[in-house]
């Protein structure tokens, strides 16, 4: 059994957690203020593009965090099995 490249962990959990995440909340980041408006606009777009902004955070600690976990994980096991074959193999 093989185990998959932390780099394609990482683009699966990139696939499914953040890219969605970002989708949905691009238009609260990229939301503009004119000058003419009245100050509860302007309230609400700064809210709306801090809780837009700590979620896609959030997305992304939550692919890097376990990215990472991963990659230790893998080295590890990796690293073992080769330490294995090394002893195990006869010349």
């Amino acid at each position: 059994m093989r185990l998959p490249e932390p780099s394609s962990v990482a683009a699966a959990l990139h696939g499914r957690l953040l890219r969605p995440v970002r989708r949905t909340l691009r238009p609260f980041l990229d939301e503009d203020v004119d000058r003419g408006d009245p100050v509860s606009h302007v309230l609400l777009s700064l809210l709306a593009g801090l809780v837009a902004f700590a979620l896609t955070a959030l997305a992304a600690a939550l692919v890097a965090l376990p990215t990472a976990l991963y990659a230790v994980a893998y080295a590890l096991l990796a690293g073992a099995s080769r330490l294995v074959n090394a002893f195990s193999y006869r010349r």
